[in-house]
């Protein structure tokens, strides 16, 4: 396993990692937070809310329901104008859903670092 890097830090949001006391802290572009004195990765939290969090848990299952429409309609042959429209209004929507999943688990990792 290569050893995490850990440098001193003063600010707020980093590129890669995201802050937990005066450290910010990396792993292959996966986030880590404290919780307990153990770490816990991304899919961790997702985990987490998924199973603690109702309203988290409907946006991913909806998030993951327009993925599967996608990709079922991109697999239509020929593809139509209409079909075409139809699948960039699923997208956008997918993208609104991936947000506001983004969003939960950003609110989730500052409440777990302050």
């Amino acid at each position: 396993m290569k050893q995490r890097r850990k440098k001193e830090v003063c600010g707020k949001v980093a590129h890669r990692g995201i802050f937990i006391g005066n450290y910010e802290f990396w792993r292959k572009g996966i986030n880590l937070i404290v919780k307990g004195g153990a770490y816990m990765d991304r899919e961790q939290i997702i985990q987490e809310l998924y199973q603690k969090d109702s309203q988290f848990k409907e946006f991913k299952d909806k998030h993951e329901e327009l993925d599967k429409k996608i990709k079922k309609l991109e697999k239509h042959h020929p593809m139509t104008h209409d079909l075409e429209l139809e699948i960039e209004k699923l997208k956008k929507e997918k993208l609104y859903y991936k947000d506001l999943i983004e969003q939960k688990i950003q609110e989730y990792m500052k409440t777990k670092t302050d």
